[in-house]
């Protein structure tokens, strides 16, 4: 069988550009700014070089605030929490706690790291699907909420509950269905298959854990707010 060969291409590097808009559905930034909160920008690159990331501690108050305002108008009670993995520089994650924020974390470090900018235990939110058995007694122990993502997980907290003779409060990650593609069902208990359900029965069947929250994640870049409002009816009707 002849084959017609093809003739050799070298491999190339090619700036590409994927339109008007990119993956968060916002137009490409076009122009610099010269300053930055009064400050002029070259001053800036001058004394502490290029690349520089500089943050406004100004706007991060302001839209912090105004969140939180816009919020409490229909949840009274509602408390934000400053998501770790997000940015975990501690002058910023300090400027949110100043605040009043919560500390979200999703990993030992994150919740060591949480300590050490001063957040309360209490006040720490303990997120994630790999949660060590030391962070998770040191959590548990006081009083941190972890929404559990698993059903290992599920029973190492039930014999850290045995091992320290406590009835801590926590929480159970769930994932559904509601408009986004693609689904997010790495993480946590699915609600549609009624795996959810099961873990709850199992959590105070066990009589040694309080369920106290639902926890879900549906995704990133999120442009339908549609979405929200799918997820949350759900879980409402879950509750």
């Amino acid at each position: 069988m002849n084959r017609q060969l093809t003739a050799y291409e070298p491999p190339s590097i090619q700036r590409h550009r994927s339109g008007a808009m990119n993956k968060m559905g916002a137009i490409p930034a076009l122009r610099h700014e010269d300053r930055i909160d009064g400050l002029a920008v070259a001053d800036l690159l001058e004394e502490y070089g290029s690349p520089l990331f500089v943050y406004s501690q100004r706007t991060i108050e302001e839209r912090y605030r105004a969140l939180k305002e816009q919020l409490a108008l229909r949840w009274p009670k509602v408390t934000l929490a400053w998501s770790y993995k997000t940015n975990y520089l501690e002058g910023i994650c300090r400027i949110y706690h100043n605040e009043g924020a919560w500390a979200e974390v999703v990993s030992a470090m994150e919740f060591e790291k949480a300590l050490r900018n001063g957040v309360a235990i209490d006040r720490i939110v303990y997120n994630g699907p790999h949660k060590t058995a030391e962070s998770l007694e040191k959590a548990l122990s006081g009083g941190a909420l972890v929404n559990i993502d698993n059903f290992d997980e599920l029973a190492t907290c039930e014999k850290i509950a045995d091992k320290l003779n406590i009835f801590p409060k926590v929480g159970l990650r769930v994932n559904m269905s509601a408009g986004t593609a693609p689904r997010w069902s790495r993480f946590g208990f699915d609600l549609d298959s009624g795996q959810a359900k099961d873990a709850v029965r199992r959590l105070m069947g066990g009589g040694k854990l309080t369920l106290n929250g639902i926890h879900c994640h549906l995704g990133t870049f999120l442009l339908d707010a549609n979405c929200y409002g799918e997820a949350a009816a759900k879980l409402v009707s879950f509750t």
